[in-house]
């Protein structure tokens, strides 16, 4: 495939279909993931020059992950501050007015939403278009910009704002791993700690 259908197809499903679903179907966002992330993950199982062990690579994992999730801890302790300073009544609201709903949301969000996410924006992205920016900090960036801009669908600059942060951390996990697995914990990690502060309804398609 030539560099500039490349281009073309890149700028359709990372530009283009955010911005139409943003526009005419925000309720179909997760089905449309569900069924872009199956396509991505067919379309590097049949590429030879993939190397499959980087959906499932495991080696090392406390290691590549202590320092981010130290992070994530951190951040995750002055949002909490943030929020109580901003919206008080909001702080913790998930799991102390819902914490079967929380607990839910802990354990199905990292699976049906965030490993998903990370084939399409950070396993496939890197793969596919990794040699149309020459640089790996260049497609770190483009990543990061790409998962942000798929944010849209929310409808609120918070969101935007903020996962165009945690995209550029977990595409800078993935560029120093090669590793759907730990790029997928990190971004649970700061999804869960999101939905427990009382920012979580700022992710939720229509917000």
């Amino acid at each position: 495939m030539g560099r500039a259908v490349r281009w073309i197809e890149l700028g359709v499903l990372f530009g283009l279909l955010p911005a139409a679903l943003a526009t005419f179907a925000r309720g179909l966002s997760l089905p449309v993931l569900f069924v872009a992330a199956w396509i991505c993950l067919a379309v590097l199982w049949r590429d030879p020059t993939f190397q499959r062990d980087e959906l499932w690579r495991r080696e090392q994992l406390w290691t590549w992950l202590r320092g981010p999730l130290a992070l994530a801890l951190g951040v995750g302790t002055l949002l909490a501050v943030g929020v109580y300073l901003v919206e008080p009544r909001h702080l913790f609201d998930l799991p102390r007015n819902s914490p079967w709903r929380w607990l839910m949301v802990m354990l199905l969000y990292p699976a049906l939403s965030v490993v998903p996410q990370e084939l399409v924006f950070r396993t496939f992205f890197f793969h596919r278009y990794g040699r149309l920016f020459g640089s790996p900090w260049v497609t770190t960036a483009a990543s990061a910009i790409a998962f942000s801009w798929a944010h849209i669908v929310l409808v609120n600059e918070l969101a935007v704002v903020l996962t165009l942060v945690g995209g550029w951390l977990f595409a800078r996990t993935y560029l120093r791993t090669r590793s759907l697995v730990a790029t997928a914990v990190e971004h649970a990690a700061y999804g869960c700690l999101l939905f427990t502060v009382g920012l979580g309804r700022w992710f939720v398609t229509g917000a």
